[in-house]
């Protein structure tokens, strides 16, 4: 068999190249009035996930709840030790601790603005509660200690 150049090859593509059809190209001008305008600040950008609200609102939502909301602290051991986390609250509302709180807390703070807060040993507020005015309790009494599984604040 003989060795085949390249050189004797290229002819062929060269040919099969050239009878390919060729599709048109378009060098047309594009005025500025076709380009999309990009969104305003104000109008909801379209890659937000329903629901979603833009900034300027989710950032006025945030200052409205940290208007009527509270911080109870509350921490795992007694002298304001161990695991902590601040819950925020609304006003006359109970919460059900969850996230691993029920059973837990041994001290805890009452924030300021509010008449207090009584902490039960049953979910729904139910069962035996104890009232704490606002203020630290490095200690909790006895029979709320590692025991606590909701709250009202008022």
């Amino acid at each position: 068999m003989k060795p085949t150049s390249i050189l004797s090859v290229f002819p062929l593509f060269a040919s099969l190249a050239l009878s390919a059809p060729v599709a048109e190209l378009s060098n047309k001008e594009v005025g500025i009035d076709s380009v999309p305008a990009l969104p305003s600040s104000k109008e909801p950008a379209a890659f937000l996930s329903p629901g979603a609200q833009p900034r300027g609102q989710n950032a006025e939502k945030r200052a409205q709840l940290a208007k009527r909301a509270i911080v109870v602290d509350v921490y795992a051991d007694s002298n304001f030790n161990g695991r902590h986390e601040g819950l925020t609250s609304d006003l006359n509302r109970c919460y059900n601790l969850g996230n691993g709180w029920n059973d837990v807390i041994s001290s805890l703070r009452v924030p300021g603005g509010t008449s207090g807060c009584t902490f039960f040993v049953d979910a729904g507020c139910g069962g035996f509660g104890f009232g704490y005015l606002p203020g630290d309790r490095p200690t909790i009494v006895s029979s709320l200690n590692d025991r606590i599984s909701s709250y009202r604040c008022t």
